[in-house]
């Protein structure tokens, strides 16, 4: 079960749950392509290509773990983020103290369809999350909502 699940309160309910872009796996198939190349083509020397190939399966193993494990969800009554999943950072903002949502976008994420959104409340508190999967439709959710339902 997912940290947003877990955590839902009595009348609560998830509106929208935004994903991580699958762009944030490239570097993970690179780490594990140069694994299996570091098993495959230095098995002459057996000696290190043991901790080569653990060298890289682990880095690409640690660049995955994001799109498993972030996560981002809109509720009708608070944005919550989660990142890491040893060491995890969470951040809650009630929808009433919500002043805007910015999304950061690079040309190449504006290709893809990812970006980073920024949840800024009240009081100049904020919580991101990088490379989420169309994160215009994560505000346009927000903007829909709160124009219906008025704080």
């Amino acid at each position: 079960m997912s940290y947003v699940k877990k955590n839902l309160i009595n009348g609560e309910e998830i509106l929208y749950q935004a994903s991580t872009h699958w762009f944030i796996l490239i570097p993970s198939f690179f780490y594990g392509i140069l694994g299996i190349f570091s098993l495959v083509f230095i098995a002459l020397t057996a000696f290190l290509s043991l901790p080569i190939t653990l060298f890289f399966f682990i880095l690409s193993f640690s660049a995955a773990l994001p799109y498993f494990v972030n996560e981002l969800a809109m509720t009708n009554k608070r944005i919550i983020s989660k990142k890491g999943f040893i060491r995890r950072d969470t951040s809650e903002l009630k929808l009433s103290k919500l002043e805007t949502i910015e999304i950061k976008q690079s040309v190449l994420g504006r290709i893809l369809g990812f970006g980073k959104i920024i949840c800024i409340g009240t009081g100049g508190s904020e919580t991101f999350i990088d490379n989420i999967d169309h994160p215009l439709e994560f505000r346009k959710k927000f903007l829909e909502y709160t124009d219906k339902n008025p704080q």
